[in-house]
């Protein structure tokens, strides 16, 4: 047997959870709309993004490790990561 507190606060969580899943479904179907709108307007496509996305973390992670290998070598070199960049050639900024 429920107390009828404890009931009162169920339904009343029961609401919370609706409200809160009826907000979620509206934030999609806006989200929704802003992408068919960025398709149709920009030619953006979500797989295309997608691709980029991953090309832009592979990137880096590229750059990661080219930083730490330089780092090394400048200490075995001792020379600075600095000399070791124009050494090799390589943009400081990139």
């Amino acid at each position: 047997v429920q107390s009828p507190c404890s009931s009162h606060s169920s339904r009343g969580s029961e609401y919370s959870l609706q409200k809160e899943v009826s907000e979620l479904k509206g934030k999609v179907a806006a989200l929704d709309q802003e992408i068919a709108q960025l398709e149709s307007e920009e030619g953006f496509r979500v797989a295309e993004l997608e691709e980029r996305i991953t090309l832009l973390l592979e990137y880096n992670d590229v750059k990661d490790a080219r930083q730490v290998l330089l780092g090394r070598f400048s200490v075995l070199s001792g020379v600075t990561t600095k000399e070791l960049y124009a050494e090799f050639g390589m943009i400081l900024e990139d």
